[in-house]
């Protein structure tokens, strides 16, 4: 999935800052051109994102861009659930906090390994973890992991936790 999902898992949204109850910490929001950012380049995020979609690797995805403290771009894509119905994307969509921890740990860690040549994006999770290959999921690969194109479900019971949620 897209790793600029860090908007919701943060709480740091756009507009919160300058809300009555405000709150130090949050982000204000900003023209791209005010924060040294040009909006004609934001914009082409569109693209490949709404691509990723329309392949079916990704229901949809939330993009914030901030700079210098302040919000240049916030953009919600696609669906955030297809099943038993679908439900669209928004910007304060809640996320399942493995996203962050993919950003943050795993795959800082991933390419730090990358670039050691210790391992490849394309190799099968397989290869270092045999286990991982059984029923049937001996062709994902790293890159697959890192970008939520595995196929593998997310587990029911933080499903009905999450519906909870909103």
């Amino acid at each position: 999935m897209l790793c600029i999902l860090l908007s919701q898992a943060t709480g740091l949204l756009a507009g919160q800052a300058n809300s009555p109850s405000g709150g130090a910490g949050l982000l204000s929001t900003a023209s791209p051109e005010s924060a040294g950012m040009a909006s004609d380049r934001l914009s082409r995020l569109a693209g490949p994102i709404q691509e990723t979609i329309e392949r079916g690797e990704v229901p949809g995805a939330v993009v914030l861009v901030a700079r210098e403290g302040r919000v240049v771009y916030n953009k919600a894509f696609g669906n955030r659930a297809l099943d038993p119905g679908r439900e669209p994307m928004t910007v304060d969509t809640v996320f399942d906090m493995a996203s962050l921890t993919k950003v943050v740990a795993t795959a800082t860690s991933i390419m730090i390994l990358v670039e050691r040549g210790k391992i490849s994006l394309i190799d099968t999770v397989a290869t270092y973890i045999p286990e991982f290959g059984k029923y049937s999921k001996g062709y994902i690969t790293i890159r697959n992991c890192l970008t939520n194109t595995t196929g593998i479900k997310l587990d029911e019971g933080l499903k009905k936790a999450l519906e909870n949620v909103h």
